[in-house]
């Protein structure tokens, strides 16, 4: 189409004439107001969230579901002990760790796909609360059970596969040694 025609095809449309005070109006080539356009419903503005919500949303934590327990001495970097945990995440800056325990110790679901599969959540053996200090920085607050040697432990998460969370203390779970604990989450 051309211009010309285009040019023809605007003149035989409707004046539609708009101002701030008054709704949009249809005008006749005579200047009469033909038709007034309904006010448009206009949505309310949503409340205003609040601001730890939002950075909730964004934070950096551990989801629930079985992850690895590793235990490394921070003298050599090298993993003394590893474990199997249920971890639960009621919320950003807590988590409580249960024993696991196997559903078939005699190995039928060994090929069952992933961590988790072939272990249950146990009893609850540790709780943790921790306090954020910026940049995915974390000091444990408050720790219970057979985790209270981390209290006032430095942890960090980091992106892997999923969020990973490790503590640095500098006192093992027997005491004497710094050391780290890893929580990594399983497949």
């Amino acid at each position: 189409m051309t211009s010309r025609y285009i040019s023809l095809a605007l003149a035989f449309l409707p004046i539609v004439a708009c101002s701030a005070a008054q709704p949009p109006q249809v005008v006749a080539d005579s200047g009469e107001v033909v038709m007034t356009a309904p006010e448009p419903a206009v949505a309310p503005a949503p409340a205003a969230q609040d601001e730890s919500l939002i950075a909730q949303s964004h934070t950096p934590w551990l989801s629930s579901g079985f992850y690895f327990l590793h235990l490394i001495l921070n003298s050599d970097s090298s993993a003394f002990h590893t474990s199997y945990v249920y971890v639960d995440s009621p919320r950003p800056y807590q988590i409580n760790v249960h024993k696991t325990s196997l559903i078939d110790p005699f190995g039928s679901l060994v090929q069952c796909g992933g961590l988790g599969c072939a272990i249950e959540r146990g009893e609850l053996t540790a709780s943790l609360q921790f306090r954020s200090t910026g940049s995915n920085g974390f000091v444990v607050e408050s720790a219970t059970g057979t985790a209270a040697f981390l209290q006032g432990a430095q942890c960090t998460t980091q992106m892997r596969h999923d969020w990973v969370l490790a503590c640095s203390s500098p006192a093992g779970p027997m005491g004497g040694f710094p050391s780290t604990i890893e929580f990594v989450p399983g497949t």
